[in-house]
């Protein structure tokens, strides 16, 4: 049961990421077809959209990486105060 839920976990985690990521990328293409289709007038416009893509797709990025991480810490905290017990 303990396995499901934390495989459950992880898939619904990178799927999450993946949805960040391509939204981000996204909205860069659509930053960079601002700038050839709109040219001068919408090039503030398409530097928004390009900083929020860029941040959502860091933010995808990080939400793959620091909920595995975290675990990872919180696991060597149980082994190292199962380990002072112990003593």
């Amino acid at each position: 049961m303990m396995q499901e839920r934390e495989r459950a976990r992880r898939l619904a985690t990178s799927i999450v990421a993946w949805a960040l990521a391509i939204v981000g990328l996204t909205l860069l293409i659509l930053a960079g077809v601002l700038v050839v289709r709109g040219g001068g007038p919408l090039v503030l416009l398409a530097l928004l959209v390009g900083f929020i893509g860029v941040g959502l797709a860091l933010a995808g990025f990080f939400f793959q990486l620091v909920p595995f991480r975290l675990d990872e810490l919180a696991q060597e905290k149980r082994d190292y105060d199962r380990r002072m017990r112990e003593r």
